[in-house]
C-alpha cells in the first residue's frame, strides 16, 4: 500500500473512532491519532517538504497536529463532561477539516508529483513504524514538532 492509501485507509478509521468515542471511551481514539500524527510529522511530511509545490500545504498540516496535540492534551486534563464535550468536538472539526483539506488539496499533488516507489516505500515504513509508537510517552508541545516521541 503506498502512503497515501495507507493515510487515507486511517483517515478512515479514525473517522470511525471520532463517532464513537466518548467522555467514557476516548483511548482507542486518542491512541491511533497520536500515532498518525506521529507517522506523518516522522515520515510523510519530511519527505514532503524537498517540493515547494506543497510546502506550505505541509506547514499548514504541522500546524493543525500542534493544535490537535495541544487538545488531545487539554482532553486528557479535563473532568468536566460538558467541558470535555466541547473540547472534543473542536478536536473532531479540527481533524476532519484536516483530512478533506489533505486528501483534497495535498495527496492529488503528491502522487503527480513524487516517484511511486517513493509513496511505495513510505507506505511501507508507515506501517512498519505504526505500532512501534507509544502513546503514553508522546511529548506534548510546547513548540511546533515538540511532541515527536521518536527518531526513525
Amino acid at each position: 500500500m503506498d502512503a497515501i492509501e495507507f493515510l487515507i485507509h486511517d483517515h478512515k478509521s479514525l473517522e470511525e473512532l471520532f463517532e464513537k468515542a466518548s467522555f467514557e471511551k476516548f483511548e482507542d481514539l486518542r491512541t491511533s491519532l497520536i500515532r498518525h500524527v506521529n507517522l506523518e510529522e516522522y515520515v510523510f511530511y519530511p519527505g514532503l517538504l524537498k517540493s515547494q509545490k506543497v510546502e506550505g500545504t505541509v506547514l499548514e498540516a504541522w500546524e493543525d497536529h500542534n493544535i490537535c496535540m495541544q487538545l488531545l492534551q487539554e482532553l486528557d486534563d479535563t473532568k468536566d463532561e460538558k467541558i470535555w464535550t466541547a473540547k472534543f468536538n473542536t478536536l473532531k472539526k479540527l481533524v476532519l477539516d484536516h483530512f478533506l483539506e489533505e486528501e483534497r488539496d495535498l495527496f492529488p499533488v503528491v502522487s503527480k508529483n513524487f516517484d511511486a516507489a517513493w509513496l511505495m516505500d513510505t507506505g511501507l515504513v508507515m506501517s512498519l513504524y505504526r505500532p512501534e509508537i507509544e502513546p503514553d510517552k508522546v511529548l506534548y508541545p510546547d513548540e511546533p514538532g515538540s511532541h515527536r516521541p521518536w527518531k526513525l
